[in-house]
């Protein structure tokens, strides 16, 4: 008998044992796929640096990690999206420019900065100044000498984001003559300068350099005070008598809504990191012109907070958006 009691109260502690094991397993993140909002078209930069981001995720959290698209409204529409979903730790979403903070940048928007919270930093925007190769304009001298008597018209992604600001800083430190022309992609601004509808485009480097390399346009300069590898015979506006604040480029972010608990954030941070190191990265990277460069949450939300407080007066001060 009590021999029988012993073996019942053995079994009761292993199921009670196992059931404990069931519910940790159970409430271990991930569990499903994780989805990836991109608040632009297919084919850029951005969307070509998640979706290889996501396939080093992938094997870093065992589960399916899923880009999907939202363009519109110069990156607002998607983002909206993916800051009001829950904050699970299962829909995220790409962070950069404008989207960053629409408060910041016009009178009507739907989130600002608060609603959302940074996961990590995984590249830095790289804003060329291009022309086409039949262009009068050989050096960036020259076009800054020729715009400050004659007005040009350029090229760029909409207003408030990373290549607009280039020509709004450019322009308002050297008082040039310059109307911009706001296109939906880097891609309509190509071929806007390609047509000869601008004289000029301000674009990211990820969409320039193929063209570049092709003899299609001539870059006549990149924003970043660093040297970018991948241009290295382009001088940067900062090595030209024509340097400018880089301040307003901004980092783009793997970013999820307010609240994500804490240990799932360090999950994502970890996974971020492990497939950013990784050689198949490094190299799309390196052949899109992206450059990389990884921050956790905390050093990437100081970041973002900077821009935002950096760009903001230059807002003020041109008047964008009255």
């Amino acid at each position: 008998m009590r021999k029988g009691i012993v073996s019942f109260v053995v079994l009761l502690m292993v199921a009670v044992i196992a059931s404990g094991c069931s519910s940790t397993q159970t409430t271990e993140y991930p569990q499903k796929p994780i989805e990836i909002i991109v608040p632009w078209t297919a084919g850029g930069a951005s969307d070509l640096t998640v979706r290889a981001l996501a396939k080093g995720m992938e094997k870093e959290l065992g589960q399916p990690v899923m880009v999907t698209n939202k363009e519109g409204a110069g990156g607002l529409t998607g983002a909206a999206y993916g800051v009001s979903a829950k904050p699970d730790g299962y829909t995220l979403v790409w962070i950069g420019g404008k989207n960053a903070a629409p408060d910041v940048y016009q009178s009507t928007y739907t989130y600002t900065a608060k609603d959302y919270q940074c996961v990590a930093q995984v590249s830095v925007g790289v804003r060329v100044l291009a022309v086409a190769r039949d262009s009068k304009f050989q050096t960036l001298e020259e076009f800054v000498e020729y715009t400050k008597n004659t007005e040009v018209k350029y090229a760029h992604t909409g207003r408030g984001n990373g290549p607009h600001m280039a020509g709004v800083v450019l322009a308002d430190t050297y008082g040039l003559r310059m109307t911009d022309v706001p296109y939906s992609s880097d891609a309509e601004s190509l071929l806007a300068l390609l047509r000869g509808d601008t004289e000029v485009a301000f674009m990211n480097l990820a969409a320039a350099l193929p063209q570049e390399e092709a003899g299609e346009i001539r870059i006549l300069a990149f924003l970043n005070r660093e040297k970018v590898d991948s241009v290295a015979h382009i001088p940067s506006f900062n090595d030209t008598n024509y340097p400018i604040d880089t301040d307003v480029l901004v980092c783009n972010a793997i970013c999820a809504p307010l609240n994500v608990p804490e240990k799932i954030v360090k999950t994502l941070e970890k996974a971020i990191e492990k497939a950013m190191q990784a050689d198949e990265f490094k190299s799309t990277m390196g052949g899109l012109g992206v450059v990389t460069g990884y921050m956790n949450s905390a050093a990437c939300t100081r970041s973002m907070a900077d821009f935002i407080e950096k760009v903001g007066p230059i807002i003020q001060k041109v008047g964008i958006y009255k």
